[in-house]
C-alpha cells in the first residue's frame, strides 16, 4: 500500500482543465480566497444575489476542492461532529432546529447543482448509518433517534445486533439510526466541475496562486497584488500571514483516509444486504466508511492520540492495523487490499462550531472559517454573502460569531500544550457545553 492523495488518481481523470495562474496586478468588486466548497458556494451566491459575475475573483493557492474539501470522506448529511441530540442539549430546540436546518440546506444546494448543471461527481444516494459501540450505545442510539423524531425527521432505530445484520455484517456494533435523504459524493470532482461553471458565468478564477498578506485593500501574492471593494475568506487553513488572530482560534486534527481495489457485486451484498450506506461510529473520533466510484470502499479514521498531535504522521503500521480490524470484521473482504492511504490536517474551532464573522479589523471582510462536512461548507460560503446582504439569521449569526464562550478561552502557544488544551476543549463542547 501507498502513502497517496487520492485525490490526485482523480485529478488524472478529471476533464475540467486548470485555471490560469495570477500574473498581472487586477482589480475587482468581490475578491474569494480559497476555492473549496465554501468559496465557490460564495460565487455562485453572489451571483444569485444579481452581482455581475465579471466582478468576482476568486483566489485558490493549489486546485479548487485540493485543500479540505477534498480531503474528507465526501459525505452529504447535515450530521457532523455534533449530532442533532447534542445540539439540543447545547442550544435548546430551536436554535438546534436552525443549525441542523442550516446544513440540511447546504446539503440541498450540493445536489441541486449536481442535478441542475449536470455536474459529474459520483453522486451517489447513501443511506445514513450512525453506529453505536458497547454496552452504553443503546440508549444513547435510542436518545438519538428520539432526537430526530422530536424534529420531525424519519429515521429507524435499530436496537439490537441481530437487527443491524439486515443492513451491515458487522458483529461488533449494538444499536443504529439509520436515516434516508444523505449523499456521497467526490467533493473534488464536484469543485472542479463547479468551477467550470462558474466560470462558464464569467466569474475570474485563478488556482496555483497564493495569497502572502491580505488587508482591507489589498491581497498580495508573491508577484501580484489584487486591489478589492469586499473580501470573503474561505480558507481551508488559516495561516499566521493571512490572520494571526484567527490562527490561534483553529487548530489542524490529523485523519487518515484509505481506497481499496474494487468490490464484487456479491462483496458488496454481504457486506450491505439492503442496499448502500454511508456508515460512522461514535467513538470520541470516529471511523467512517462508504462505496465510492467503481465499487470501491473509502475507509477513514482517527484516534484520540494522533488526531490531536501538533505534527503530522505517517505511521502505516498502524493503517495497517486499523484495516486489518476492519477486515476481521468484514470476513468477505479478507483478500481485499488497499491500495493508497494518506492524511490530512482538518482545522477545527475549539468548540465545534464555523466561525462566520466580520473581521474586527477590516469591516469589508467576512471570515468563513472551519465548515465541518460538505453540507455545512456549502452553507456557510452562502450564509457569508447572505450577511453581507443584510439578509441572514441573527441566531445563526450568533452560534457563528467569533466571541462566543469556550471552556479554554486562551491556549499556550507552545505546540504539544496546545493539542492537548484543544483535545480537551473539543471533548468538552461535544458533551457537556450549554449555550452560545
Amino acid at each position: 500500500m501507498q502513502y497517496h492523495n487520492h485525490r490526485e488518481t482523480t485529478l488524472l481523470e478529471n476533464p475540467i482543465p486548470l485555471s490560469p495562474i495570477l500574473d498581472k496586478d487586477i482589480h475587482c468588486d468581490f475578491l474569494i480566497v480559497w476555492g473549496g466548497v465554501a468559496g465557490l458556494h460564495s460565487a455562485l451566491e453572489l451571483i444569485k444575489q444579481w452581482v455581475d459575475a465579471s466582478s468576482i475573483v476568486l483566489v485558490e493557492k493549489t486546485i479548487c476542492g485540493g485543500g479540505m474539501s477534498g480531503r474528507s470522506g465526501w459525505f452529504l448529511t447535515p450530521d457532523s461532529e455534533l449530532g442533532l441530540r447534542a445540539l439540543e442539549k447545547r442550544f435548546g430546540d430551536m436554535v438546534a432546529k436552525k443549525i441542523w436546518d442550516f446544513g440540511s440546506k447546504g446539503e440541498e444546494s450540493i445536489v441541486n447543482n449536481v442535478h441542475n448543471l449536470k455536474l459529474h461527481c459520483d453522486l451517489r444516494n447513501q443511506d445514513s448509518m450512525l453506529l453505536w459501540v458497547g454496552m452504553m450505545g443503546k440508549d444513547a442510539c435510542k436518545e438519538e433517534d428520539e432526537g430526530r423524531k422530536k424534529f420531525g425527521f424519519d429515521s429507524d432505530f435499530i436496537k439490537s445486533s441481530k437487527d443491524l445484520k439486515k443492513y451491515i455484517s458487522w458483529k461488533n456494533y449494538t444499536a443504529g439510526v439509520r436515516y434516508e435523504n444523505s449523499f456521497g459524493i467526490s467533493a473534488f470532482q464536484y469543485c472542479q466541475w463547479l468551477k467550470a461553471h462558474l466560470i462558464s458565468l464569467w466569474v475570474n478564477i485563478y488556482e496555483q496562486t497564493h495569497i502572502d498578506t491580505i488587508n482591507d485593500k489589498t491581497a498580495l501574492t508573491d508577484t501580484n497584488t489584487i486591489s478589492f471593494k469586499q473580501s470573503f475568506l474561505c480558507p481551508g487553513k488559516v495561516t499566521k500571514e493571512l490572520s494571526a488572530s484567527k490562527s490561534k482560534l483553529l487548530y489542524g486534527v490529523v485523519n487518515f483516509i484509505c481506497v481499496s481495489e474494487p468490490l464484487s457485486e456479491e462483496q458488496i451484498q454481504e457486506m450491505m444486504p439492503n442496499g448502500e450506506l454511508m456508515c460512522r461510529d461514535t467513538k470520541l473520533v470516529f471511523n467512517y466508511y462508504r462505496l465510492i466510484e467503481w465499487n470501491r470502499i473509502i475507509l477513514g479514521w482517527g484516534n484520540p492520540i494522533s488526531s490531536f498531535l501538533p505534527w503530522d504522521v505517517h505511521y502505516e503500521s498502524s493503517i495497517l492495523s486499523t484495516i486489518k480490524d476492519f477486515k476481521k470484521t468484514f470476513p468477505c473482504l479478507k483478500e481485499l487490499e488497499f491500495m493508497e492511504y494518506w492524511s490530512g490536517r482538518i482545522q477545527v474551532s475549539k468548540d465545534l462550531m464555523p466561525i462566520i464573522d466580520l473581521c474586527h479589523i477590516y469591516d469589508n471582510q467576512i471570515r468563513v472559517l472551519w465548515c465541518a462536512g460538505l453540507p455545512r461548507a456549502a452553507a456557510c460560503g452562502e450564509f457569508a454573502v447572505k450577511r453581507y446582504f443584510g439578509n441572514h439569521d441573527s441566531d445563526l449569526e450568533k452560534v457563528f460569531c467569533e466571541k462566543r464562550k469556550r471552556f479554554i478561552p486562551r491556549f499556550p502557544t507552545q505546540k504539544i500544550l496546545k493539542s492537548i488544551f484543544f483535545a480537551l476543549s473539543n471533548a468538552w463542547s461535544m458533551f457537556f457545553q450549554k449555550g452560545y
